[in-house]
């Protein structure tokens, strides 16, 4: 078992308590780096990028598999026409703070804050594919759920416009590198999960509350979850074409499952998931460094439902 996540609906009600209070208290910047501490102190948060490769140095590189994810928040440029600095800080800090601690309460790690939004992913050496794949899922959806539930009509009883969010996701090989020189670097997880989750949550391939995700992981989620969309690509490289399969998740579907039942959930996933995963490795091989060559292709779950 990796590492410990809570039930959906503490998650929820965390997410709830932790914007509220934050909004609400209208904390000033010279505070966050406190806030940060606060948060390191009970373990929420330590630092940015996967705690497992945070120490590589520029240059090496360890290969391994994660769930990434984006998630993107639209609708900020428009409030900062409208609203003074200090009041647009104070819904991105507490949307921000909030994140964090769901985030890091479903399983996942912070990768780095991308201006409008948040990159994250899941899985570590003591994590099941299967496992990964789950936490993801459920803590994006909680997010999608949060934001809509709790984030706009705190937003409305201020006077404010609601803001949306979109995210996007996918399974695959990453080659975890540290970019840059000596102190002036950053701890990136290069391969095409990555570069494809990023293109996913932006506005010109993902509406606003909707989840896009690729074939690699869509391949774990059951029909009910998913509706196939157009294609990414064609791209061309070195003469040769190239595409992905898209998918949209369901997560206004997958959030009412977590929450209703969470432990059976786990459960099922881990005992359906059998046979050759999504990189011919068996259900329940760990997200371990340098794993052996693929074999074979992926599992869908086609004909098994998480319940």
């Amino acid at each position: 078992m990796g590492k410990q996540r809570i039930s959906g609906q503490q998650a929820y009600r965390n997410f709830q308590e932790s914007f509220q209070n934050s909004f609400r208290k209208a904390r000033p910047i010279t505070k966050d780096a406190a806030v940060l501490e606060s948060l390191a102190a009970e373990g929420t948060v330590a630092t940015l990028g996967h705690p497992e490769y945070i120490n590589l140095k520029p240059g090496q590189s360890k290969t391994a598999r994660a769930v990434v994810g984006f998630v993107d928040i639209r609708g900020v440029t428009k409030l900062s026409f409208a609203l003074a600095a200090d009041e647009l800080l104070r819904i991105i800090q507490s949307l921000t703070e909030a994140s964090i601690r769901a985030i890091h309460e479903g399983g996942g790690y912070i990768g780095e804050f991308t201006g409008d939004g948040v990159m994250a992913y899941f899985g570590d050496s003591a994590t099941t594919d299967e496992e990964a794949t789950l936490a993801a899922l459920e803590t994006v959806s909680l997010l999608f759920k949060s934001v809509d539930e709790i984030v706009n009509p705190e937003l409305k009883q201020s006077g404010l416009d609601p803001i949306q969010i979109a995210a996007g996701l996918e399974f695959g090989e990453v080659l975890w590198s540290r970019i840059g020189l000596a102190e002036i670097s950053q701890l990136k997880p290069i391969g095409t999960a990555t570069f494809l989750a990023g293109k996913l949550s932006s506005g010109k391939y993902t509406n606003a509350w909707e989840c896009k995700v690729g074939m690699k992981l869509a391949n774990w989620i059951p029909d009910e979850y998913k509706n196939k969309v157009e294609q990414y690509g064609p791209v061309s490289v070195n003469k040769q074409q190239y595409t992905r399969e898209l998918y949209l998740f369901d997560w206004r579907q997958f959030a009412r499952d977590a929450l209703l039942n969470k432990p059976r959930l786990e459960e099922e996933v881990r005992k359906r998931f059998s046979g050759p995963g999504l990189l011919g490795v068996a259900s329940g091989t760990r997200v371990l460094s340098s794993p052996a060559p693929a074999q074979g292709g992926p599992r869908p779950l086609k004909d098994r439902p998480f319940f």
